[in-house]
């Protein structure tokens, strides 16, 4: 008697769910009791401010940090994300921008070799 009466319970209880999932398709929106809603909710997408993108992609402009670490350092779900944000807001001409800054470097050092050299030979006079 006792087990008669749980099934019925808990036919009871899918019978209500049932009913209250054709009730959310049937009404408008505005009518219906949010309350009782058991039906997975849309992700929320998370809108990041143009100065955050802007951080992050300077961040890995850099060159010490990869997206996959800033990702996991910001909370951003996707890598994806970051790689749309570099292509946005990025500037394109960084690879351009870091060669000729490692030129300037090596020319520099040829310079300090060659006056190392000097000062060694007017030293060893």
């Amino acid at each position: 008697m006792e087990n008669n009466i749980i099934i019925n319970k808990n036919y009871t209880n899918l019978k209500t769910k049932r009913m209250k999932q054709l009730e959310m398709y049937q009404n408008p929106r505005s009518q219906r009791d949010h309350s009782n809603d058991f039906l997975p909710k849309k992700r929320t997408q998370k809108d990041y401010s143009d100065d955050f993108k802007l951080m992050v992609v300077r961040e890995f402009e850099q060159g010490f940090i990869r997206i996959s670490d800033l990702s996991r350092k910001y909370g951003i779900q996707a890598h994806s994300t970051i790689s749309k944000w570099v292509d946005e807001f990025g500037s394109k001409k960084s690879t351009d921008t870091l060669k000729i800054k490692l030129r300037e470097v090596k020319n520099e050092n040829i310079f300090l070799r060659k006056q190392i050299e000097l000062l060694n030979k007017q030293y060893r006079r």
